[in-house]
């Protein structure tokens, strides 16, 4: 097992929760210290210069960890620009609350920072930061480095959200603690499912597409879902954790791989669900090409469905030559949220999908029913197709009809299926 960052020299994540397990002392501190603005550093100055801020700072950390403010500490470097301090107090004489001498620590390194800055060729830098504090009292039980760790980091991620310099894991409210903890959990889930080591599959299931005012039903979107044996598990529960993980484009391929065997021996056209991570990989393009060959699917027939936002457009290239080999393009979630209307064109889009919200409330809602209605319009100008999704009545369905949609989507359609009729 390597215990040593290879850049800075410091002990790394490893360590620092092995070291934790072990000394399993009854009073300890853990600062998570992660650089404000390192990418600027990088950008400004280079990555060789970046890397050597990086160093002194590890430099400067370890300096302060055996220095006079502290008794038995250790300085760590976790990943990129975060670093760790870890204090073991028991043999340490402290008169305030363990979470008051954090708040002492934090100045003080900060003040130790300022008297000495780092250089950058011919420039002092003094290194601001944000801190996540985690203590304990009597903490024991099992696998207390991790939960010493994720207790650490939960509130160095909070620190950051806030833009604020420090904050402990004890001044978390309940809620955002839970949803921290909800994270750290499906994150090690959804790690063990793609490794093979759960009992637990990724799988898509189908969702018909109904054009409106026929029977026909000449497309289904894919969508992924967490299958167990007596489980089907919604993706809300888990791709908000695969996307900061950055695994969106390993369950994406699952999804195509998947969906391209079942709709060979279809005539039904398909969606699926890309992001800017699908895009932004390089060999995202070459996969489903072919997985489309390998499967005799004409990309003619699929439609990649595409969460609008500022960095679509970074990537509008990508989706211009997917565009050339057939590919359709829909744009997912439309009318709530970011929209920009001038750039539609470069992007050539083929379908809006309606976002589920202004669906639901057609019928209660006159802001709701004007904003469809605006849609169909402006997609016949650009000479795009409408889809509705969440239709979960035949009134709201006749609603559509009677506002020109083209496809209706929902539970008044169909519930998204393990299989699809005849296949």
């Amino acid at each position: 097992m390597i215990l040593k960052d290879d850049l800075t020299g410091l002990p790394n994540r490893k360590s620092l929760i092995s070291e934790l397990d072990a000394h399993r002392c009854r009073k300890m501190i853990l600062l998570g210290i992660d650089i404000k603005n390192f990418g600027e550093i990088n950008s400004c100055y280079g990555n060789e210069e970046g890397d050597n801020f990086l160093v002194s700072f590890g430099r400067k950390l370890s300096e302060f960890a055996n220095s006079s403010a502290l008794n038995d500490a250790e300085a760590y470097r976790l990943h990129s620009d975060v670093f760790a301090l870890a204090a073991c107090m028991d043999k340490f004489s402290v008169k305030k609350s363990l979470l008051d001498f954090a708040n002492t620590l934090v100045k003080k390194f900060e003040n130790f920072l300022s008297e000495d800055p780092i250089r950058i060729k011919s420039l002092n830098v003094t290194p601001s930061f944000v801190c996540g504090i985690a203590h304990n009292d009597n903490f024991y039980g099992d696998n207390v480095g991790s939960n010493l760790f994720n207790r650490m980091d939960i509130a160095l991620r909070e620190a950051k959200n806030k833009n604020i310099q420090k904050i402990s894991y004890c001044q978390i409210d309940e809620e955002v603690e839970k949803f921290y903890e909800r994270n750290i959990l499906w994150s090690n889930i959804l790690k063990n499912v793609l490794q093979g080591k759960s009992k637990l599959v990724l799988k898509p299931y189908y969702q018909a597409i109904q054009k409106i005012g026929t029977d026909e039903i000449p497309k289904y979107e894919c969508l992924i879902r967490m299958v167990g044996k007596d489980d089907v598990i919604s993706p809300s529960m888990f791709l908000a954790s695969a996307e900061r993980l950055g695994l969106l484009p390993s369950i994406g391929r699952i999804v195509i791989y998947e969906s391209c065997k079942i709709f060979r021996n279809l005539q039904a056209d398909f969606s699926i669900n890309i992001t800017s991570q699908d895009l932004a990989d390089e060999e995202f393009e070459k996969f489903i090409l072919s997985q489309c060959e390998f499967n005799s699917i004409d990309p003619e027939r699929v439609t990649l469905e595409i969460l609008e936002n500022e960095e679509i457009y970074n990537l509008k290239s990508k989706i211009i030559n997917l565009k050339k080999y057939g590919f359709k393009i829909a744009i997912d979630d439309f009318g709530v949220g970011y929209s920009n209307f001038s750039r539609h064109h470069e992007i050539n889009i083929d379908y809006i999908k309606i976002d589920g919200s202004l669906i639901e409330n057609l019928l209660k809602s006159s802001k709701s029913y004007k904003t469809v209605k605006s849609i169909v319009s402006y997609a016949q100008s650009i000479n795009a197709e409408t889809i509705a999704e969440f239709v979960s009545n035949s009134d709201i369905y006749s609603k559509l009809k009677e506002l020109g949609v083209d496809y209706a989507q929902g539970y008044a359609v169909g519930k998204p299926a393990e299989s699809i009729p005849c296949a």
